[in-house]
């Protein structure tokens, strides 16, 4: 049995994308012992990849580091990844500066001895959907193919979470209406708008408002718009729990973040609301009609609620 290390970093929804390119390399190396290495985010909201990966039986150990910062942290990230004596690493990391993937292939290739797959110096991602561009840099894949491995990756989750509810409602949407970055947040007044008009159109409907705990502030001031319809789960649901509400929602509306991408994986109607025209082909598939995206070249908040209203109509 030899060791295989896969390398990936980012936040909740970068792992989620990247889930079908790690069933892949387990199919391709099903005798060999195979570790996830990621670095520590800082964030303390943030997720730990490992807490979206450790149910799917696919990784055997995982090795999660601070960054390097200093020369003392360079010789212990060395140690600690040489004493495993990895046979491969996959490269799993979206297409970087030139600078940082140099850094990177001197880092395993030179100091480390790795073999490495997946670090093209001078490729790039040629605005491929981003899961389907990582697969591709292990091994040349279908969509179809790509798509079989997400589906092996959806029934995996959806068999943990069984036949039973989070709790005791039916029939509702989730909204995510937080996130990090405040560059990427619609407004917080054309939530509390269009959440008003959702319920105003449908007063029996059931409104799960999700987020960080740094989330909290402004998803109260927006759950009390009407305490009978709006359930404020903000700060309180693990990963666990998230995948058990997500996949029982009607519908989800986000941002850009990492409910977005889970609840995507799990094939549910989204509609996300994005800050950037450029990721309209870096984050969705392109070819399901219930992936809605909504974005304006002047900003998020450029986008008018009765867009994302009429969206809302079209696919619920």
């Amino acid at each position: 049995m030899k060791n295989i290390l896969i390398y990936r970093t980012g936040s909740l929804g970068d792992t989620i994308v990247s889930l079908a390119s790690i069933q892949l390399i387990k199919n391709l190396n099903p005798d060999n012992k195979i570790f996830f290495f990621s670095i520590k985010n800082e964030d303390p909201n943030s997720v730990s990849p490992i807490e979206i990966i450790k149910d799917l039986n696919i990784i055997n150990e995982y090795i999660e580091l601070n960054n390097i910062t200093s020369l003392k942290s360079f010789f212990e990230t060395l140690r600690i990844l040489g004493k495993y004596k990895f046979e491969k690493i996959y490269y799993l990391n979206e297409d970087r500066p030139l600078r940082k993937k140099i850094r990177d292939f001197i880092f395993f290739r030179v100091f480390l001895n790795y073999k490495i797959i997946g670090l093209n110096l001078f490729s790039q991602n040629n605005n491929l959907y981003e899961g389907f561009y990582l697969i591709n840099k292990i091994k040349k894949t279908s969509f179809n193919e790509f798509d079989n491995l997400n589906k092996i990756i959806r029934k995996k989750i959806k068999s943990k979470i069984g036949l039973y509810n989070y709790f005791n409602v039916k029939n509702y949407i989730t909204i995510s209406p937080g996130g990090r970055i405040p560059s990427k947040r619609w407004n917080i007044n054309n939530w509390k708008i269009f959440i008003n008009k959702i319920i105003t159109q449908n007063k029996n409907v059931k409104i799960v408002i999700l987020g960080t705990k740094s989330d909290m502030n402004q998803n109260s001031l927006i759950s009390k718009l009407n305490k009978n319809n709006i359930i404020n789960l903000t700060g309180k649901t693990s990963i666990s729990d998230l995948k058990h509400i997500l996949n029982f929602s009607n519908m989800h509306i986000c941002h850009d973040d990492g409910t977005m991408h889970l609840a995507m994986l799990l094939n549910k109607k989204v509609i996300s609301l994005f800050h950037n025209l450029n990721f309209k082909e870096k984050w969705f598939q392109g070819h399901n009609k219930n992936y809605i995206q909504l974005y304006s070249s002047r900003g998020i908040n450029k986008v008018k609620i009765n867009q994302v209203m009429s969206k809302f109509k079209e696919i619920k």
